[in-house]
């Protein structure tokens, strides 16, 4: 699995690129836009695993939200949540 995360074109590396591509308009109208914005994330996030939940934590006064991802006690997407914190944590504009 590890090798796949190195590929630019894989579904996690391509939920980073276009998270990190509209994560101020996630943050700004996050409120006048939640429905929109939390199925778009769903979306993307189904097409690496079926599994994969979700929340977006509230605003906070200076400060980003924070996307928690979870396998939802799924432990076959257990891997999947791994390999998308350490492509988080690997990613350049992050």
């Amino acid at each position: 699995m590890i090798l796949k995360l190195l590929k630019k074109n894989n579904p996690i590396s391509i939920f980073w690129e276009w998270f990190v591509k509209n994560e101020s308009y996630i943050n700004k109208d996050f409120e006048s836009n939640k429905e929109t914005i939390l199925d778009e994330i769903s979306d993307k996030l189904k097409e690496i695993d079926e599994n994969l939940t979700f929340e977006i934590s509230h605003d906070k006064p200076g400060m980003n939200r924070e996307l928690i991802i979870s396998a939802d006690g799924i432990a076959d997407s257990f891997e999947n949540v791994i390999n998308l914190s350490i492509k988080f944590l690997e990613h350049p504009y992050l």
